[in-house]
């Protein structure tokens, strides 16, 4: 019995070599069976932050990283929203930002603190009670400095190289109050003395000058 070959059909056989599949790969951490998906960020780009108001923070785009923000991105600028947190962040420095579409206008959003749920989240009321172990992610969606540290976020961040305005802040309203006080301290005063100048003018007390003696009143004839 012969033995045979199996034949090699390559790209110049002349056969018709089917496309590749393309297919999701895989996570690099299974999430296992009742833990929440760990929150995946839509764009992750290194930016540098050119202009901000209270809720929005402008990026000059210098590098995307992971993802797409090609609907977002104009003329290389880029606007992120953020919850009463652009205070936290300076113009002219670099940042990497990890975002996603929120909100009813899907606009970009990110934010400087982590998200820490109030009085421990669910778990006090026992929603996410169960067995499994779940691993601990990393929220991506986040604002940080570029070598992946957090962004300074505290309640006096914003206080800063501001010594004289916190000392004017305190001293303006003192200053305020002792000129009210001294107001109110001198009208009173002079107020006494008008009313006290009457009663002597209705008692038929002579009005004696500053410095002077009190006159006699001389009898009647």
């Amino acid at each position: 019995m012969s033995e045979t070959t199996p034949q090699i059909l390559g790209p110049d056989s002349g056969a018709e070599v089917p496309p590749p599949v393309s297919t999701p790969s895989a996570p690099l951490i299974q999430t296992p069976a009742g833990c929440p998906p760990p929150p995946l960020a839509t764009v992750v780009f290194v930016g540098t932050l050119v202009a901000k108001d209270r809720n929005t923070a402008r990026y000059q785009v210098d590098q995307i990283r992971a993802g797409s923000a090609d609907a977002y991105i104009v003329t290389g600028l880029v606007d992120v929203s953020y919850v009463d947190e652009t205070q936290y962040l300076s113009v002219d420095d670099r940042y990497l930002v990890g975002a996603v579409p929120s909100g009813v206008n899907l606009a970009l959003s990110s934010k400087v603190r982590a998200a820490n749920p109030l009085f421990g989240g669910n778990a006090v009321i026992g929603l996410t009670d169960s067995d499994t172990e779940c691993a601990a992610v990393e929220d991506p969606i986040r604002t940080l400095h570029l070598d992946g540290s957090e962004v300074e976020n505290s309640l006096f961040t914003g206080l800063k190289g501001s010594s004289r305005q916190i000392a004017l802040a305190f001293l303006q309203p003192l200053a305020i109050a002792f000129g009210v006080i001294l107001a109110l301290v001198l009208v009173r005063w002079m107020f006494t003395a008008f009313f006290v100048s009457m009663r002597r003018a209705v008692d038929g007390e002579p009005i004696t000058t500053l410095g002077g003696a009190r006159r006699r009143r001389l009898p009647d004839l």
